[in-house]
């Protein structure tokens, strides 16, 4: 009897271990977490004054929702923080402010629960269990028994293990199980109610536009692939009158040019970077360069103390060694070699002049695919769910997606392609998820401390003896590699 009581101990003493490396493991995940959020809060908040060029917004918008931010390395935060969620959802997007709402009734609730565990459970599992005395050591019980019976004991003083049975105390952990489930329910129905509210405020502002009352009509036969034949088309059906008709044509050649004229604008821009560097030890510097921060120049000629000719005569006066030079022949290795910003200056000038011209005076091809806006909101929806032929696949019809989220290269595709693609696409994705699986459990199964002693053991012999490292192997490093592989997906995705 005594000996199966030993058993028990030291099983009890495993389960606490456990208990105990898990404990562990959270919170040295819990710290990686809390270091690497700090330093890139002090990063940005320090970097983005020395640097403001790097960390203006990307995208010029005319409004601005944000006040100036200060300039302290943790000022911002206050202003940041207080955005509400109609702001949010105009600066960026409906998708993601949705996220971001989610995550932050995450954390509230985390934070209740953490507060109340720590507050209230902790103090009642640790004073519930004070009048029980220590286990004593038996008569048949050897020291490593002994020694599991006081680390069961001592590693249970805070938890619900603590607390004897038929104690009062218990019903405080059945009153927190309560409370911790209605708050969750809470939550749930306040993130609903925050989410429809949201999700009204987008469907609103997107009726101020065209988009909802734009339709995208697919598989046009040849005889209507024109504006006004499509505008006569849809105008005989009584629905409504409409506003503009787009057929999508060929623009094959436009987008080549303005790929070219892209090339030529950022090579002029690395010049005029490269001039701006090398020149600010020069005596004509201060007159082509302006001031934008505490140091560095910005390669913006300063138009109000110079006409354009002065500053091109200035830029000619600079010494050669200021100017860069590039290779006129193949790949830029080899040919003559002739003055950068001169050279890319010329090339933006011609792409910029094929591009004008192809917009005049182009005759692109048309496609079967168009873009038909209505006078009111009520046709479009109409003519959307309108089925305009007796032929598969000839005039479907659906609601416009935003311009941003249509793939154009695909807009000329018969609607039967893109059905066989889209169901291809996703077969391909059903089985890359599933088979993806396989390599994701073997890397994760791989990163424990057993495995890992069956392969290398004197790696594992150094972990048991760094038990930082341990833990960050077995605790952190699975979720790190998890979630790269799962951010491998999309490219390879995109790339099939």
């Amino acid at each position: 009897m005594r000996a199966d009581a030993g058993d028990v101990w030291l099983q009890e003493s495993a389960t606490a271990a456990a208990a105990r490396s898990q404990a562990a493991a959270v919170l040295t995940q819990l710290g990686l977490a809390s270091g690497v959020l700090f330093a890139a809060v002090l990063g940005f908040g320090f970097l983005r004054t020395r640097w403001p060029s790097i960390y203006v917004p990307r995208r010029k918008k005319p409004y601005d929702l944000l006040d100036k931010l200060p300039t302290g390395v943790f000022s911002w935060l206050k202003l940041v923080l207080s955005v509400q969620e109609e702001d949010l959802t105009v600066m960026i997007g409906f998708d993601l402010a949705t996220f971001l709402i989610a995550l932050k009734l995450f954390v509230h609730l985390s934070l209740f629960m953490l507060v109340i565990g720590a507050a209230v459970l902790v103090p009642v599992n640790y004073y519930a269990g004070l009048g029980q005395d220590t286990p004593s050591q038996g008569d048949g019980d050897t020291d490593e028994t002994a020694r599991a019976r006081d680390d069961v004991f001592q590693s249970s003083k805070f938890s619900i293990d603590h607390v004897p049975r038929g104690s009062p105390f218990l019903s405080v952990h059945a009153a927190c199980v309560w409370i911790f489930s209605a708050a969750a329910l809470a939550s749930l129905y306040r993130g609903y109610r925050m989410f429809i509210s949201a999700r009204q405020r987008f469907m609103l502002n997107l009726e101020k536009g065209p988009q909802k009352r734009t339709i995208m009509v697919l598989g046009i036969p040849r005889a209507y692939r024109d504006e006004e034949k499509l505008r006569q088309w849809f105008e005989r059906l009584d629905i409504g009158l409409v506003r503009s008709v787009e057929v999508v044509r060929d623009a094959r050649l436009i987008e080549r040019a303005l790929k070219h004229r892209y090339h030529a604008l950022c090579r002029l821009e690395d010049a005029v970077c490269t001039i701006a560097a090398r020149a600010r030890g020069c005596s004509t510097a201060p007159r082509l360069l302006r001031r934008v921060g505490a140091s560095g120049y910005s390669a913006v000629s300063n138009t109000g103390d110079l006409t354009e000719d002065e500053a091109r005569e200035t830029l000619r006066q600079l010494p050669s060694s200021c100017r860069p030079k590039v290779h006129t022949g193949f790949g830029g290795i080899c040919g003559p070699s002739v003055d950068s910003f001169d050279y890319y200056k010329q090339k933006f000038v011609e792409a910029d002049a094929e591009v004008r011209w192809l917009r005049k005076n182009l005759n692109a091809r048309p496609f079967g695919t168009a873009f038909v806006e209505f006078v009111a909101q009520g046709s479009a929806n109409i003519a959307a769910q309108l089925i305009l032929h007796t032929d598969p696949y000839t005039f479907v019809t659906l609601m416009a997606p935003d311009p941003r989220d249509v793939c154009w290269p695909n807009a000329p595709l018969p609607p039967i392609v893109k059905t066989v693609r889209t169901v291809a696409i996703n077969a391909c994705y059903s089985f890359l998820t599933v088979f993806w699986a396989v390599p994701t459990a073997a890397i994760t199964t791989f990163l424990s401390l057993s495995a890992i002693e069956r392969v290398a053991p004197p790696i594992a012999e150094w972990m048991s003896e760094a038990p930082l490292v341990r833990l960050f192997v077995e605790g952190t490093l699975p979720t790190v590699v998890v979630a790269s592989l799962n951010a491998v997906v999309p490219h390879i995705l995109k790339c099939t």
